[in-house]
């Protein structure tokens, strides 16, 4: 099964809203695909690979990449530490499209 989320803060918390799947069921003969919007209704494969472009129509389009900084890794010297952190905090950027 594959879906498509959207994600919205909410007081410091994460909140996901499905807003469609796709469920490829595998037999003998060839595989089946059904595609459904966040409520269950059916709908096709068209419209579920734009439901994402759909949903965040009023949105910007961008790319974010997140970076991971694992503490145990860190330095013990107190400068190369501050550094490694502020590399961390840095790693985290947004390119709009």
């Amino acid at each position: 099964m594959e879906d498509k989320q959207g994600f919205e803060e909410d007081l410091l918390k994460i909140v996901t809203n499905p807003i469609a799947y796709r469920t490829t069921l595998y037999s003998e003969e060839a595989p089946t695909v059904t595609c459904t919007d966040g409520s269950g209704n059916l709908i096709s494969e068209e419209e579920y690979n734009s439901a994402s472009d759909q949903y965040f129509a009023e949105y910007q389009k961008s790319i974010t990449y997140l970076g991971w900084q694992n503490v145990k890794e860190l330095s013990a010297d107190t400068g190369e530490m501050v550094s490694q952190l502020d590399k961390s905090l840095n790693i985290f950027l947004s390119d709009e499209q």
